[in-house]
C-alpha cells in the first residue's frame, strides 16, 4: 500500500481555545476538492482565526452533513488548511455516506473526538483500526449499520477500552470491566492476523 503523508507539525501556533473549522453543510464530495470550499462562521457566530500563513488556527475540523463516500485525503486537505494539523482533536464526519475508515485517520495521533454517526459503517474489523489512537475518549457511531451487530456496544466497549464515552453516553466503570461479548476475541483475532 501507498505510504500516506504524515501531518505536519508546526508546535510554534497555540491552537488551544480556538474555534472549529466549519465545513458542514457544504456539499462537499470529497476532501480532495474541500479545500475550495470556505469555512463557515454562522454557526459558531465568528470567523475562523488564521496563522501567519494564513492558515486556519484550530484543533477541531467539522465535515458533518456532506456527501463524503470516504474520508481518503483528509490528511492532505488538513495540510493544506490548518497551521498545525498534527494538534488536530476533533474530528466532526458525521451525517455523510462514508463506509470505511480510512488508515488516514490514524495518522491524526491528538484525536480525542470523533464523531461518525449517521454514515454507512457496517465492518466491526473496520472499527478495530481505531484501537491504534491512544488519546481517543469519544466515539459515535449510531445510526450506522454497525449498531446492528449483536451486543455493539459491549464490543466496543471491550474492543476500544481508551474510548470513554460512546454515541453520547458515558461508559460506566461496570461496563469497563465487563467480560468479553461474544464474538469480540474472535475479532481481535482476526484483526491481529490482518495486520501482521
Amino acid at each position: 500500500m501507498k505510504e500516506l503523508n504524515d501531518l505536519l507539525v508546526n508546535d510554534n501556533v497555540d491552537v488551544s481555545l480556538t474555534s472549529p473549522a466549519d465545513y458542514s453543510f457544504r456539499k462537499i464530495k470529497s476532501l480532495y476538492m474541500a479545500d475550495r470550499a470556505r469555512p463557515r462562521s454562522m454557526r459558531i457566530g465568528k470567523e475562523v482565526i488564521r496563522g501567519p500563513n494564513d492558515k486556519i488556527v484550530s484543533n477541531s475540523l467539522w465535515l458533518n452533513h456532506n456527501n463524503l463516500e470516504s474520508f481518503n485525503g483528509v490528511v492532505a486537505f488538513c495540510n493544506k488548511i490548518f497551521e498545525a494539523p498534527s494538534k488536530i482533536k476533533w474530528l466532526d464526519l458525521s451525517y455523510n455516506a462514508i463506509e470505511d475508515i480510512s488508515d488516514e485517520i490514524l495518522k491524526f495521533k491528538e484525536l480525542q473526538i470523533l464523531y461518525l454517526h449517521g454514515n454507512c459503517i457496517d465492518n466491526m474489523l473496520d472499527i478495530l483500526k481505531l484501537k491504534s489512537l491512544k488519546n481517543l475518549k469519544t466515539l459515535t457511531l449510531h445510526g450506522c449499520p454497525i449498531e446492528t451487530v449483536p451486543f455493539y456496544r459491549q464490543k466496543m466497549v471491550y474492543l476500544l477500552p481508551q474510548v470513554k464515552n460512546l454515541d453520547f453516553v458515558t461508559i460506566t466503570p461496570r461496563e469497563a470491566v465487563a467480560p468479553a461479548p461474544p464474538g469480540a476475541r474472535e475479532l481481535l483475532k482476526v484483526y491481529e492476523g490482518e495486520e501482521k
